[in-house]
């Protein structure tokens, strides 16, 4: 395998994970947020990584995937800590 080859296929490697990663803090919204945090944030760090090598398609995915992910994360956990006391008194 020549030198190229292998850089890009590290490049789109970096950007399938972080789609994957974003869907999948998606999906774990539904069950339990606080697991979707580091998931997110994987995510749009790898997002970040392979749009700055030059992959385009994948990564802009993985980083508005997780980007979303994790600001409903934030919310939530957010909005549990708000409600929290209001629910024990």
């Amino acid at each position: 395998m020549e030198p190229d080859q292998k850089v890009r296929r590290d490049r789109d490697v970096h950007s399938y994970l972080s789609f994957s990663f974003g869907i999948f803090s998606i999906l774990l919204l539904t069950l339990f947020f606080p697991v979707s945090l580091p998931f997110s944030i994987a995510g749009l760090a790898l997002g970040l990584m392979s749009r700055r090598r030059g992959q385009r398609k994948f990564a802009i995915l993985g980083i508005t995937f997780s980007a979303i992910a994790l600001v409903a994360c934030l919310l939530l956990i957010a909005s549990f800590f708000a409600l929290a006391p209001h629910a024990i008194s």
